[in-house]
């Protein structure tokens, strides 16, 4: 990387971690405390060769006390059999007190962790419901989950994994320093002079690992993507017999993902596999040098073993330093794509100090809306016409023609491009979202069910609703016969998008849903379409019922839909070409005819 990528990337990466570290806000509390608990492990490890320095000079070398720990040690405990037991005393109680200690900070922080990630998460998953349709449209919802619940563990691994072993690491080292420098500034020089070699080995290979982590959670972001759709489209699959093509699809992009992982993990080795030769190269320096000293009478051999000690345990904060360098690298590239996610600006916003939308009447209105989700490529284009209280509206046309757009723009999915939908006059977009769409049930051709019991599906219409009003509700979408039917009734589990039940059953429900709501504005996206011929015209005729006094707009696919509306509008390529009465369109021999004449011909029921 140029100088002037790293100057540019400097920046990112400190606003990656100050934001990294705001969701450490809330448990600062547990943070100090793992930074004392850091502080007094270091404490531990530093004294952890002291006892042996004082058994090989002063018991068996003979050599007397220094002045600070004679003063501190009783006269009965200055004999040698006196002091040899007190310094294995003190080497358990130093071992027994750092296991604790490391216990008890991989606890609290891992702790910390966890609540940091969950706050993440919910953040992250709050701020998805609030992107609008034309966003999600455009994103493959197995790298989103994989945004959401794998790589929002970038947080504790960060902070936890990462900066918070940097900075034991660093204190550690920095400790071992001062205690090296006071022992011999000779031999201290030589062990510290690895650092520079193993800061080279940072910078150098450091970029590489952020880069290989990214194609890495990419690759990774995509097998979820294939998993998940493929998954969710076994019946397609099995129907026409895709199976070993859906297979070697998965395959491909599980090699693609392995090749980058593997690439992520070579790099990694050989970051870890170029710090233990410096410290091999360090460490046989040291013997030389150090026995060279013991030799000459410079070094008791007790300050020798502290140094080799320090030596062999400054492998531990070293490889914390640069392991710890490599995971903040790794997690910072998993932090980015979380924060990318949050950066996107929902597009259906509340305006400041937008009132809610009180209880209408229902007059619907489109004045001059165009809508495009390329500006090059207009969807709708001038759509004019007034829906009022007891009417039904239906929109016809052929596939991709917008009739889907336009049903979304009633209930704020979208925004126009131009022009404006209003409801009593109200301009949708002065008005709070969530009361727009309160007053507005929607019922899609493809019923969209949870995977919890047919209680908990119709009563999304209304939270809180009683169970006669949801039965009621049952009753009136002509699904309350065959929810009695199931094994626990009301409280069956339907499974993943109602599998467990046909696509007329879970239609029923989603009718059933738009019937509890009992909104003054009902959008239909073709409900009966995965009805046979008695229950639609049940549901038809109740349908009616429910409409009476109500503005309704229907996506028509099936043309005998059309017979009840009081005006339809026929679309074509954005705008509208017809509208009219049902009878008077068809009589004028125009589009909506021609549309007839196909379906009689192609033998569907018009």
């Amino acid at each position: 990387m140029t100088r002037r990528g790293r100057m540019t990337r400097a920046p990112a990466r400190l606003r990656t971690v100050r934001r990294v570290f705001g969701y450490l806000r809330p448990y600062r509390g547990r943070a100090a405390l793992v930074l004392v608990l850091v502080a007094v492990g270091n404490g531990l490890a530093l004294a952890t060769p002291w006892p042996l320095k004082v058994v090989v000079d002063h018991v068996l070398g003979g050599q007397p006390l220094p002045g600070w720990l004679a003063g501190w040690l009783p006269g009965p405990l200055a004999g040698a059999g006196a002091l040899l037991a007190t310094a294995a005393v003190v080497a358990i109680v130093v071992e027994v007190a750092a296991a604790a200690v490391a216990y008890a900070e991989n606890y609290v922080s891992i702790d910390a962790g966890q609540r940091m990630v969950n706050d993440l998460r919910a953040d992250v998953y709050a701020h998805l419901q609030r992107l609008s349709l034309a966003f999600h449209s455009r994103q493959r919802v197995g790298d989103l989950l994989h945004r959401v619940l794998a790589d929002t563990f970038a947080l504790q691994s960060l902070v936890m994994n990462g900066l918070l072993p940097l900075l034991s690491a660093a204190l550690m080292l920095a400790g071992m320093a001062v205690v090296m420098l006071r022992l011999h500034a000779g031999l201290a020089l030589l062990t510290l002079g690895l650092v520079p070699a193993l800061a080279v080995a940072v910078g150098a290979i450091g970029a590489r690992i952020k880069g290989a982590a990214i194609r890495a959670r990419e690759e990774e972001g995509a097998i979820y993507a294939r998993t998940q759709e493929d998954l969710a489209s076994i019946p397609l699959i099995q129907a026409f017999t895709r199976e070993d093509e859906a297979t070697a699809r998965f395959v491909a992009a599980s090699r693609s993902s392995l090749r980058a992982f593997l690439t992520l993990y070579s790099v990694q080795t050989l970051f870890g596999s170029t710090v233990t030769a410096l410290l091999g190269i360090g460490g046989a320096l040291l013997l030389w040098a150090g026995a060279r000293g013991v030799i000459d009478g410079h070094l008791s051999v007790g300050t020798l073993l502290v140094f080799l000690a320090y030596l062999r345990a400054i492998y531990t904060p070293v490889s914390r330093l640069v392991g710890s360098w490599g995971t903040v690298r790794a997690a910072e590239a998993s932090a980015e794509r979380v924060f990318e996610v949050l950066d996107r600006a929902p597009q259906i916003v509340d305006r400041p100090g937008a009132p809610p939308l009180p209880r209408v009447r229902g007059v619907l209105a489109f004045e001059g809306v165009w809508f495009a989700y390329d500006p090059e490529r207009p969807v709708l284009q001038d759509i004019s016409f007034v829906a009022r209280p007891g009417e039904t509206v239906a929109v016809v046309g052929p596939t991709g023609v917008g009739k889907t757009t336009l049903a979304a723009l009633v209930l704020r999915f979208l925004d126009p491009t131009a022009g404006r939908v209003t409801i009593d006059g109200h301009d949708l977009r002065d008005v709070q979202v969530r009361s727009v769409r309160a007053q507005v049930s929607l019922v899609l051709q493809e019923p969209l069910l949870f995977s919890t019991t047919v209680r908990e599906n119709i009563a999304l219409g209304r939270p809180g609703a009683s169970d006669a009003e949801i039965v009621d509700a049952a009753r009136q979408a002509g699904a309350h016969e065959f929810i009695v039917r199931l094994p626990q009734g009301y409280d069956t589990l339907i499974g993943e998008r109602g599998a467990r039940l046909s696509g007329g059953e879970r239609q029923r429900l989603a009718l059933a849903r738009a019937f509890l709501k009992d909104a003054p504005i009902l959008v239909l996206d073709e409900p009966t379409s995965a009805l046979d011929p008695e229950t639609e015209r049940l549901i038809v005729e109740r349908l009616a019922a429910l409409a009476r006094g109500r503005t309704t707009l229907i996506i028509a696919h099936r043309l005998s839909t059309l017979r009840g509306a009081d005006l339809v509008l026929v679309l074509d390529r954005g705008r509208i070409v017809e509208r009219g009465p049902w009878e008077a369109l068809l009589a004028r021999g125009g589009v909506l005819r021609r549309y007839w004449d196909l379906q009689a011909r192609a033998g569907v029921e018009p």
